[in-house]
């Protein structure tokens, strides 16, 4: 618990331990998601990010 950092696109980065809502799992990390998904959060995140 409270022993995992927050990556772009959280508003929570840099504001103290956080916990998962569903922790990762090793059965999972064979099946990426979808790349229309990592690219809206890319999107998201270039958007966010001063000039």
């Amino acid at each position: 618990r409270g022993a995992h950092i927050t990556a772009p696109p959280s508003d929570r980065g840099g504001l103290g331990p956080v916990r998962w809502l569903r922790a990762p799992a090793l059965d999972s990390a064979t099946n990426p998601p979808q790349a229309r998904l990592l690219l809206g959060t890319l999107a998201y995140v270039a958007h966010r990010s001063p000039a």
